[in-house]
């Protein structure tokens, strides 16, 4: 992409070289240097990793063996025989994205405009493919919704079930009086769910909800009246 940009400059600066005297538009004449481009773009990246907190997976240490049977099989992303060698960064790309799957129990989402580079993904069941980002976002995000929705379903038809449970909570807490001698015996009249249950924070394997509940209760209090003793 690079070489094909300097070689359009160079292309453009030769036909416009009679604009190399005048000052208007000289400074787009000038060569471009392929190396400081090239140094330039990758600070780029890696500033865009560093800020974004990305994993970055290294595809050095996996077997070539999967990616030759794909290879001498024509399956994707391997295409036709005259393109096939090109597609072999993205074969290794692949096999390290189903590797990362299996060590970490994990799906992954992977965005990518190639027809092949996404059915050669599709063959992992953890491995999530969209064609454009924003089919990505959209998918989380309604992912996200019919998740918390569920979960607020299943909390709220469960409401008098983790009622009881806080009411034995709160019964066991335990209750004294201050400054004099006695008891408090504490009994549950009604426990009912307040508000829907609220979605703290949902991951991949586990979410956090907040469910409150009004308690009436009696209570029970006797003590030694230490004036009258």
């Amino acid at each position: 992409m690079i070489g094909a940009l300097i070689a359009a400059h160079e292309k453009f600066t030769k036909a416009a070289r009679v604009r190399r005297s005048s000052e208007t538009g000289s400074g787009v004449l000038n060569e471009l240097d392929k190396d400081s481009i090239v140094k330039g773009l990758i600070q780029a990246f890696d500033r865009f990793i560093d800020e974004h907190k990305a994993d970055v997976i290294d595809t050095t240490e996996n077997e070539a063996g999967p990616v030759f049977e794909r290879y001498f099989a024509g399956k994707p992303p391997f295409g036709e025989a005259s393109e096939k060698k090109h597609e072999f960064p993205d074969a290794f790309v692949i096999e390290a994205l189903k590797e990362w799957t299996e060590d970490n129990e994990e799906d992954l989402f992977v965005v990518s405009g190639d027809d092949l580079f996404r059915e050669a993904c599709q063959e992992c069941g953890e491995i999530h493919v969209k064609g454009a980002l924003i089919e990505m976002l959209d998918h989380v995000a309604s992912d996200d919704e019919k998740i918390a929705n569920f979960i607020r379903e299943q909390l709220e038809a469960r409401a008098q079930e983790i009622g009881k449970q806080a009411a034995e909570h709160f019964e066991g807490l335990g209750f004294h009086l201050i400054d004099e001698w006695g008891d408090v015996e504490v009994s549950i009249k009604t426990v009912t769910l307040s508000d829907e249950p609220e979605i703290i924070d949902i991951g991949t394997k586990e979410a956090n909800a907040q469910m409150v509940f009004k308690i009436e209760y009696d209570a029970d209090i006797s003590w030694d009246d230490s004036r009258s003793s």
